[in-house]
């Protein structure tokens, strides 16, 4: 066990908790679906499940992501997925797989998407440090864990322009943490996320 505490301590927890929260925006990306509607409102366009696998550049990492969000008439939305870590060093990846359910209200306009965060919970299913395979259940005797949750309030507020939209696929642009912009894709399913069971 000390062993495996000094491995992670070697990695600094608390650097992984700065790395963390810079992708508390990307939790924001649970949002995904508009056309170009006239007025402030919760469009039937919206309505249903629609999926996202897309990956996102941070410094020294990227964070990845596969998801679905399903929107509901009330104005309310559920998302499941998973988040990918990724940090690269010069002795290996350190990788951090989390899986998350969060809720939250939404709304768009003729230009924008909003959503907001009401609440979130995500779990740790997978370590590696320096590109070796922790146990995640051992680490979890000898220390406390960094959840997204820790770093990204309830209450969130988030805006994505609509670049384009189509009945089976909408093209969303947003701004990272950094002040650049990337664009994402959001496809229209018939199923939530499944997480994957060991």
């Amino acid at each position: 066990m000390q062993a495996l505490a000094a491995l992670v301590d070697e990695v600094n927890l608390k650097k992984t908790i700065g790395f963390i929260s810079v992708i508390a925006m990307i939790i924001g990306i649970l949002a995904g679906v508009s056309q170009l509607f006239p007025a402030l409102g919760t469009h039937s366009a919206f309505y249903g499940i629609w999926a996202s696998n897309y990956s996102y550049p941070v410094p020294n990492g990227k964070v990845e992501v596969d998801s679905t969000t399903e929107y509901f008439k009330n104005g309310s939305y559920n998302y499941l997925g998973q988040v990918s870590i990724i940090e690269s060093t010069n002795k290996g990846d350190n990788i951090f797989v989390y899986e998350v359910n969060a809720t939250g209200d939404w709304n768009n306009d003729s230009k924008n998407l909003y959503i907001k965060l009401q609440d979130i919970k995500s779990q740790i299913k997978r370590i590696k440090i320096n590109s070796e395979e922790v146990d995640v259940i051992a680490l979890k005797e000898v220390m406390v864990l960094p959840k997204i949750e820790d770093v990204l309030s309830k209450g969130t507020n988030e805006q994505y322009e609509i670049l384009s939209y189509s009945n089976d696929e909408i093209l969303l642009k947003v701004d990272d943490p950094f002040g650049d912009f990337f664009n994402f894709v959001m496809k229209k399913t018939t199923k939530r996320f499944q997480f994957k069971r060991s």
